[in-house]
């Protein structure tokens, strides 16, 4: 009986560590999305083209306005969405594909797809 017992208090113990490690893993993800949201206000994008999945993005620096710092592509579904920041590529790593059906938003794939809004 008291194995029985210590047993089910062990595995209830188990599934609640398992669920307060995903829900802060995805507290996590939810903040720091919400601080690309607001960096990505300060972010000068023009769109410059379009492509087969939806428009091609330039990302000009704050001090050289005329300057391209990086270069990107954003579409409706957002699975094409891509950009030349290292944040993009860093946070598309193969853990972050194994575990999310879209992309990693960075600010400026954030910043492209606010300033499309109605035309995608």
């Amino acid at each position: 009986m008291l194995k029985k017992s210590l047993t089910l208090r062990l595995k209830n113990h188990l599934l609640l560590h398992k669920f307060l490690v995903i829900n802060l893993d995805q507290a996590k993800e939810d903040f720091a999305k919400e601080r690309r949201e607001e960096a990505s206000e300060q972010v000068t994008v023009r769109i410059n083209s379009t492509t087969t999945h939806g428009f091609a993005f330039n990302v000009y620096r704050n001090d050289e306005p005329e300057r391209i710092k990086y270069i990107g592509e954003i579409s409706k579904d957002h699975l094409h969405d891509s950009c030349t920041c290292h944040s993009f590529m860093f946070g598309n790593s193969e853990d972050y594909q194994k575990t999310h059906p879209l992309p990693f938003q960075c600010k400026h794939n954030i910043a492209a797809h606010t300033s499309m809004e109605g035309f995608l």
